[in-house]
């Protein structure tokens, strides 16, 4: 696979760690999840193309196709556009 310039990376953002049913957020910042072993984390990306990697601040990944957001967990954590 060729090289994709960092620009244009696949990237979550607003990462958040929740309790293991799903109906909290434990915590909601940058690198919450950083060393974490076991948790349910959820994020948000744009423009999502899945036969190019997912790159984030924990590695990288092909993820598994994205279903629609539970409508539970879209207000648990609402998106909100970068910028």
């Amino acid at each position: 696979m060729e090289e994709t310039p960092e620009p244009e990376w696949q990237v979550a953002y607003d990462e958040a760690v929740l309790s293991f049913d799903g109906n909290s957020v434990i915590a909601n910042r940058i690198g919450c999840a950083k060393g974490i072993r076991e948790a349910r984390i959820a994020f948000y990306f744009h423009y999502y193309d899945p036969t190019r990697p997912m790159r984030w601040t924990y590695g990288q990944f092909f993820a598994p196709a994205v279903p629609a957001i539970d409508p539970g967990l879209a207000q648990l954590l609402p998106y909100q556009p970068p910028g």
